[in-house]
């Protein structure tokens, strides 16, 4: 396992995508499947998957944003089907920026899958 330590400590996208597949089960590519949708991802030019709006992505993660200040309106009542139990492991907290990147990661292993 990748401690979050260990990841803060290196650098590059190789290092970030390592770090985040560690979290990233069969669950969490059904779920991306589902909201987000096998065809957008295949369909997506951006290696961020950007181009997919991160209002997506962040309703995925369960955490809601005040369009006019950016507050958060709501957290998630659970990360399911993110294992808490890995993320606490590695010395992670719940963030929509950690989910949101597990996803992604998650979006990036599939279209690698259907290439």
């Amino acid at each position: 396992m990748i401690t979050r330590q260990q990841y803060m400590n290196g650098s590059g996208t190789e290092n970030h995508r390592k770090y985040y597949s560690q979290f990233v089960n069969e669950q969490v590519k059904n779920e991306v499947l589902r909201y987000i949708g096998k065809e957008a991802l295949l369909n997506s030019k951006d290696e961020h998957l950007n181009d997919i709006p991160m209002k997506k992505w962040d309703s995925m993660s369960g955490f809601a944003f005040s369009p006019t200040n950016g507050d958060i309106l709501m957290k998630p009542t659970s990360i399911v089907p993110i294992e808490y139990k890995l993320l606490k492991e590695a010395g992670e907290g719940v963030s929509c920026a950690t989910l949101v990147c597990i996803y992604k990661e998650a979006g990036k292993q599939i279209i690698e899958a259907n290439a």
